[in-house]
């Protein structure tokens, strides 16, 4: 077993922008964020879309077992002041804050909410296989196929109270990944209609022990 931790908490790894700009704002003053806020007409494309790249994890767990996956976030004091904000967390269809594209074509496929109080604190989440299942099987699939960033977005287009604030209005200024995983190739083993992951062992004559299975490439033993 072995793990991967990181950050997103710098001007190349934490940003937000419009759904329809292409003018990212980045770092921790300016943090990750979703939802909406404005001063005048409200529109789907005035909604914020935070991104938070947690560099080297992706090619750490690339091919891996995830077993849990911890992500803790560090919240501003913006929007409402309520317990139950939901924060959307999407695949990024870029791995690096590109400035070259709108919040909107940074978006990628859903993977799934949290619901939590995003104001004024830290809050941490424990993802697996028994808590918060199906965001957790989203993520360890996109993971594990070599990705490193999420994006947050609420996609709310209307505004609410005297504050101009949208509900899920939030700001991440510092987010943490926590992710367990079995240090191996992925072996797998077919069911009769469907391929699923397995873990390789060997019997030494008193105990079965997990191994790590390895391909020749012709001139060389290569993990898998």
């Amino acid at each position: 077993m072995a793990t991967f931790s990181g950050a997103a908490a710098s001007s190349s790894t934490l940003a937000y922008a419009q759904r329809n700009s292409t003018s990212w704002h980045t770092g921790t003053s300016n943090g990750a964020m979703q939802g909406l806020y404005t001063t005048g007409s409200a529109s789907l494309g005035l909604s914020r879309v935070g991104i938070m790249v947690f560099s080297g994890l992706g090619d750490a767990v690339k091919g891996k077992t995830i077993q849990s996956i911890g992500l803790a976030f560090k919240c501003a004091a913006s929007g409402y002041d309520n317990n139950s904000k939901v924060m959307g967390l999407y695949k990024a269809r870029w791995q690096y804050i590109n400035t070259g594209v709108s919040g909107a074509q940074q978006i990628g496929d859903a993977l799934g909410n949290l619901t939590g109080h995003f104001y004024n604190a830290t809050i941490g989440f424990d993802l697996n296989a028994s808590s918060n299942a199906s965001l957790f099987n989203n993520m360890k699939d996109y993971f594990s196929a070599g990705n490193s960033a999420l994006i947050c977005y609420s996609g709310e287009s209307t505004k609410g109270g005297s504050n101009n604030y949208s509900h899920n209005y939030m700001k991440i200024t510092r987010a943490e990944i926590s992710v367990t995983y079995l240090d191996g190739g992925i072996v797998k083993y077919y069911t009769g209609s469907t391929w699923q992951d397995c873990t390789p062992y060997y019997y030494d004559g008193s105990s079965w022990k997990q191994c790590t299975p390895y391909y020749y490439d012709g001139s060389a033993w290569k993990q898998v």
